[in-house]
């Protein structure tokens, strides 16, 4: 299979269902509701810790949906996710993850959602994802973001990323959000509970990253190299001396507020 997403091939393997456990009794729900509450996993119950003061461990994601997609005779289930919501510069990405049932990949067993991974952990396990089973990215700009706003900018940037997908996949999971695609399954918390779903947001989240390095050298004194764009203390400081540069976004109210009063500040007394 071709590394990076592209030149994959479409067609898709016959698939024998009646040695695919439980083919007989598809278990598959395109919901037309959120799963709100997920069972527990297959490998990992959470139980309050023992002592209140330790945080408990992060969530390990299981291939439970894609079994159950699967078992009712999908071959690819893809995995979609996005990031960059809540930072106050930048595009929002959204990355897409095809995974089939008939190949294990040891990266599997490490996959997390992306929050709970190291900058290290994430950029290794990245392009093992990249070059092991398709995948493809899309993106919703600063401006896209402030015309039509965050929500309809996240789905926007998933739907790109189908577009550019190699494979037509035969099931959906999402990380919580509805598509007006077939056969989708939105699930809370999808990020640390599915596989194809984490494997998506360690692919989004390393691109993004990337992308907002590189916009550092170009827009320099605000660190978007250190802070990705969010909201921390030092883009907010450097916000308030300098002004809002070009891909900060302005229907974010600490935006908003920097832009009135460099304007406030600019304007003839």
């Amino acid at each position: 299979m071709a590394p990076h997403g592209t030149a994959i091939d479409r067609s898709r393997p016959h698939i024998d269902r009646k040695n695919i456990p439980g083919a007989a009794h598809p278990l598959w729900r395109p919901c037309a509701s959120i799963d709100n509450q997920p069972p527990p996993l297959d490998n990992a119950r959470v139980t309050a810790p023992a002592n209140p003061t330790r945080r408990p461990k992060p969530l390990r994601p299981s291939l439970r949906f894609e079994r159950e997609a699967w078992a009712g005779g999908a071959y690819w289930v893809a995995g979609v996710d996005e990031v960059g919501c809540g930072p106050l510069a930048g595009p929002v990405a959204a990355a897409v993850v095809a995974l089939p049932p008939d190949r294990r990949f040891r990266w599997y067993s490490r996959v997390r959602d992306s929050k709970m991974l190291s900058e290290t952990a994430r950029d290794e396990l990245a392009p093992k994802i990249r070059d092991s089973v398709p995948f493809a990215i899309g993106w919703a700009s600063h401006t896209e973001i402030d015309r039509i706003g965050i929500l309809p900018a996240r789905r926007l940037c998933m739907l790109r990323a189908f577009e550019q997908l190699g494979v037509k996949p035969d099931a959906i999971i999402s990380d919580a959000l509805k598509l007006p695609l077939p056969n989708v399954r939105a699930v809370i918390h999808g990020d640390a509970l599915s596989v194809a779903v984490g494997a998506a947001s360690i692919v989004a989240k390393v691109a993004r990253d990337a992308l907002m390095t590189e916009l550092c050298s170009r827009y320099p004194g605000y660190g978007f190299c250190q802070h990705k764009g969010y909201a921390t203390p030092m883009h907010k400081l450097q916000l308030q001396r300098r002004g809002p540069c070009e891909i900060h976004r302005r229907s974010y109210a600490p935006v908003a507020e920097s832009w009135a009063a460099n304007l406030a500040s600019a304007a003839p007394s």
